[in-house]
């Protein structure tokens, strides 16, 4: 089978999407396919402009998709839009796969929430584009194409209950993880560092971080907080905390490789992830991978495969008292922290790549065969 896996990010294994669909690529070669991607990096440089990728990325899909190169095309988020079109018209004759990463519709809530409480700044241009133009495109991509791929069950649940698709549309797949998190020792789980791994923005919930941190290190001193991934400078994140509580707060580089993740993950008590949202969050399945036990909160992966006080601790968005109270317990418990860390990696263990691959080649043999897919769901956290 001939697939093209598209998405508009480079090629950069840094970052959650383009690694989800690396990952998933190579994983559907060892299942005999021949995979050819399409990012960012492959269009012309005059192309890759943010506002102008939403109309350029689509047609460079669109284009590839005609070129007869392909049994099946599976693309990410809006940028199914025209080839999906073209498909409805019957003048695209392979099937497309929409892959949601994240229903841009629920982040576009929180952020238009966070602006009218005075947190976020939203521009005009980025209401229009993204507001505007992305979602009506994200839902055009839903709606056409031949079938839906999502990683978690409360993005399943949004299409449906938009009215989309019907659930029986929607297949949820998650992601697997890599051989590098599942063969790592285990956390020795002795130190009194939390680690934040993640982007350093609002859908993170870093300021719930933040405000939770500050009642840690009252609690307990010792207390220190590392921050990794950020894909932002050192100075922006410490600007976040107060001054006194800087000294406690250790900033990685801005991107940090994969190869150096599960050293840092073996070196922390605990991983906190308090999103506001999640398509899955890749960072907290990796994790327990290693053995560390997550405080996150109940949204993407994280609501899935988490049994709160069996294989970690899950709190309310936008709780930072909760937050904090979780994190202290932990802290002040190493067997819990272990027993944890232990039915984490449990968890982990049970999502290969070739798990998430097999689950994908499903998807793929309904669409070309015309027959119904088959609706996939994660290993329930209680199984």
């Amino acid at each position: 089978m001939r697939v093209m896996l598209a998405q508009p990010y480079p090629r950069d294994l840094k970052l959650g999407s383009p690694k989800h669909f690396l990952r998933l690529g190579a994983a559907l070669e060892q299942q005999g396919c021949t995979v050819e991607y399409l990012f960012l990096d492959d269009l012309p440089p005059r192309w890759r402009a943010q506002r102008l990728l939403y109309c350029t990325f689509p047609v460079a899909v669109a284009k590839r998709a005609l070129s007869g190169r392909y049994d099946l095309v599976h693309v990410a988020s809006g940028d199914a839009v025209l080839a999906a079109a073209l498909r409805r018209r019957g003048l695209l004759h392979v099937p497309v796969v929409n892959h949601v990463l994240g229903v841009e519709h629920v982040h576009w809530q929180h952020l238009q929430e966070a602006r009218r409480r005075g947190e976020e700044h939203v521009s005009w241009r980025h209401r229009l584009w993204f507001g505007g133009l992305r979602c009506r495109q994200v839902e055009a991509s839903i709606r056409w194409s031949d079938h839906v791929l999502c990683s978690c069950r409360q993005d399943q649940r949004a299409i449906v209950a938009r009215g989309w698709r019907q659930a029986g549309e929607v297949t949820v797949a998650p992601p697997g993880v890599d051989d590098l998190f599942l063969e790592a020792p285990p956390a020795s789980l002795d130190s009194q560092t939390i680690l934040f791994l993640g982007g350093w923005t609002f859908r993170k919930g870093i300021r719930d971080l933040v405000a939770a941190f500050a009642q840690v290190h009252a609690a307990l001193p010792s207390a220190r907080l590392r921050v990794a991934g950020a894909h932002a400078p050192r100075d922006v994140v410490l600007r976040s905390f107060p001054e006194e509580l800087r000294p406690a707060v250790t900033v990685e580089a801005p991107s940090c490789p994969p190869e150096a993740l599960p050293s840092l993950m073996r070196e922390c008590a605990l991983l906190v992830l308090p999103s506001l949202y999640e398509g899955f969050g890749m960072a907290f399945l990796e994790a327990m991978a290693v053995g560390l036990p997550v405080v996150g909160t109940p949204t993407g992966g994280m609501a899935d495969l988490i049994s709160p006080g069996r294989n970690g601790l899950l709190v309310p968005a936008r709780a930072p008292a909760a937050l904090a109270e979780a994190m202290i317990a932990l802290l002040s418990a190493p067997c819990q922290r272990r027993a944890l860390g232990q039915a984490a990696r449990q968890t982990a263990q049970a999502h290969p790549w070739e798990r998430a691959a097999r689950e994908t080649l499903a998807v793929y043999d309904a669409c070309l065969n015309r027959a119904p897919a088959r609706v996939v769901s994660p290993v329930s956290a209680r199984e």
